[in-house]
């Protein structure tokens, strides 16, 4: 196990994580494996799945613990795949879902309005599987990541690093990928048994809510 993590939350534990090829995704793939999850990555290409997984075995994981599958992922599908695995999972005992939405989904951007609306969307999906599923003993939440340094938000970071909402932001800094990772290791894990409907906002402080 790395060093950096210290605990063995997912010995046992089969992870599904979708856009696991890179930024956020990807570490989170890292994190869950590194604390015993067996991961199953998707994403859009092999290509890009074989990359991510000689990475994360770099990083000390062992490479029977990593598999992948190719899978388009949006709002429309991460419905169905929740009503997939939903099954599964209550036949197992049990299981938790959580959603990687957006701080716009809170506060659409201009130039991002529609993928800030699909973030919306899974703040909703949120709530209603998180009441759907609970006598299944199933918990579903969500992650709300704010300006994370990776490629795709690379247009949100300024020249000297701070991200476009630095003025409102009280940390004052860009976020990163693990950052979000160790959120999600919380969510999934036992630490965090009696949370279900519910959003972390990963945004160094922005207003986003009450």
């Amino acid at each position: 196990m790395s060093p950096r993590f210290k605990c063995d939350r997912f010995q046992n534990k089969v992870a599904l994580v979708t856009g696991a090829t890179q930024g956020i995704g990807l570490a989170i793939v890292e994190r869950l494996a590194h604390e015993g999850a067996k991961v199953v990555l998707s994403s859009r290409k092999q290509k890009n799945i074989d990359e991510a997984i000689d990475y994360v075995v770099g990083t000390g994981v062992c490479r029977n613990n990593l598999a992948g599958i190719p899978c388009h992922v949006n709002v429309k599908s991460g419905f169905i795949l929740t009503k997939m695995v939903s099954p599964i999972m209550e036949k197992n005992g049990g299981g938790v879902i959580i959603f990687n939405a957006s701080y716009g989904g809170y506060r659409p951007m201009p130039g991002i309005g529609v993928y800030s609306v699909t973030k919306t969307a899974l703040l909703g999906l949120t709530k209603l599987f998180a009441t759907e599923l609970a006598h299944k003993k199933i918990r579903v939440n969500c992650i709300a990541p704010g300006v994370i340094r990776t490629k795709m938000s690379a247009a949100l970071i300024d020249d000297d690093g701070k991200s476009a909402d630095k003025e409102e932001n009280p940390i004052g800094r860009v976020g990163e990928s693990h950052e979000c990772a160790a959120a999600v290791a919380f969510l999934a894990s036992e630490d965090a048994s009696y949370i279900t409907g519910e959003t972390i906002l990963i945004n160094g402080g922005a207003h986003a809510r009450l």
